[in-house]
């Protein structure tokens, strides 16, 4: 991500994270603009304390507030609680944005209803909470059956697109040979000129990550590419990064929606592998009617809607209700009655994809009809999957 970095001077000790995103009013002293050719301050991490005030500005805080997003098009103060309450979208609009954004992923995934089902359930996602090593919310895709002839016709690129039209935040990554291998994952300090080298990884909060499998061409994975995809793999597990400190590491916790797109089953981790089935396979038909959906000229207003009802739901509170509880202790019961081989981590994956399909449609609880719906679109996706190879 570009931009003109900064030192914002602040006055009392926030307790700030890494990578987190605040707003500040602060206040920029132009008498520095000319001042410390090698008179810069001392004590500033990141390296930019020696560099001159005309390179790197010298903010002085007056206030400042952590975002619970970056999506201009709603209050900076929605809040998990009373976003999907007292968001400018009413009900109907909720409702006439989620269909309007699901026309446009069936032209994404190519008319397949189901993938772009689960494509919107992603573009939801996000981590609310951890309990031990469970990490609770996060939905990573492993949007499989990327044959050739859609890599030749850009079909990740278009996919990427979309999604960083859609969202505040996208970064696409081609996992190809070379940047498995040389490209900086995880961020590393470096004491010589006492900095923290930034990693690809180093993402803020809600940063959709678009992982590009089909790039990668047979080859040997040497032993950085491998430490990279040991880390790319662990962040997708646990949304966590060890930052290189050469002598131990931190562990920096991340929160962020990874989708991988691959032709057959990605050799990373995923929460669901949903294998495309398209109805047609011309990208450039594709990308001509999302242009038409998405645009401004015949519906000014469909973009900006689509951005902000992607922003509430993600917010919006959610309860799942005693009577619901008790239908989904049933659905495991019987589940593992029929297979054995039905987990807990089937289960939790069910429940993911139950919250997430009830914030996509305004509903702060999940209700019978959507709890339906998330066992038959989950069934479909299994469906499509090859038996389990027996060990």
């Amino acid at each position: 991500m570009k931009g003109t970095p900064a030192l914002v001077k602040l006055y009392e000790d926030e307790g700030f994270t890494l990578n987190q995103v605040i707003e500040v009013v602060a206040v920029f002293p132009l008498d520095l603009l000319g001042a410390g050719e090698g008179q810069g301050d001392t004590g500033e991490a990141g390296g930019h304390s020696s560099s001159p005030a005309s390179l790197v500005p010298r903010l002085h805080c007056i206030t400042h507030k952590v975002m619970k997003h970056t999506n201009p098009l709603l209050s900076s103060s929605s809040s998990s609680s009373s976003s999907s309450s007292s968001s400018s979208s009413s009900a109907t609009e909720l409702r006439a944005a989620r269909a309007v954004l699901k026309e446009v992923l069936v032209e994404v995934c190519l008319g397949d209803e189901m993938a772009a089902e689960h494509l919107l359930c992603h573009l939801l996602s996000a981590v609310y909470g951890r309990q031990d090593v469970t990490v609770l919310g996060k939905y990573c895709v492993n949007l499989s059956g990327v044959d050739q002839a859609l890599q030749r016709q850009g079909y990740c690129k278009f996919l990427y697109q979309v999604v960083a039209s859609l969202v505040t935040q996208a970064f696409l990554l081609p996992l190809t040979l070379h940047n498995i291998n040389k490209a900086v994952f995880v961020p590393k300090k470096n004491y010589q000129t006492d900095r923290l080298t930034s990693g690809i990884l180093q993402l803020p909060d809600h940063t959709h990550l678009v992982l590009d499998e089909t790039s990668l061409v047979e080859g040997q994975v040497e032993r950085t590419g491998v430490a990279n995809l040991t880390a790319l793999g662990n962040m997708i597990s646990w949304q966590k990064v060890d930052y290189d400190f050469e002598f131990h590491v931190i562990e920096q916790l991340t929160n962020l929606p990874v989708l991988v797109v691959s032709e057959g089953r990605s050799m990373l981790p995923s929460d669901a592998e949903v294998k495309l089935q398209p109805k047609r396979r011309d990208v450039e038909e594709a990308r001509r009617k999302v242009e038409q959906l998405l645009s401004t000229t015949s519906s000014p207003s469909t973009l900006p809607l689509l951005r902000q009802y992607l922003t509430s739901a993600r917010l919006g509170e959610y309860v799942l209700p005693e009577e619901l509880q008790k239908l989904v202790q049933e659905h495991f019961t019987t589940s593992r009655r029929r297979n054995e081989s039905f987990s807990a981590t089937d289960l939790h994956r069910l429940l993911i994809q139950a919250r997430l399909l009830a914030l996509s449609h305004g509903e702060t609880q999940l209700t019978r009809e959507l709890w339906e719906k998330a066992k038959a679109i989950e069934n479909e996706r299994k469906a499509r999957l090859p038996p389990p190879t027996s060990s």
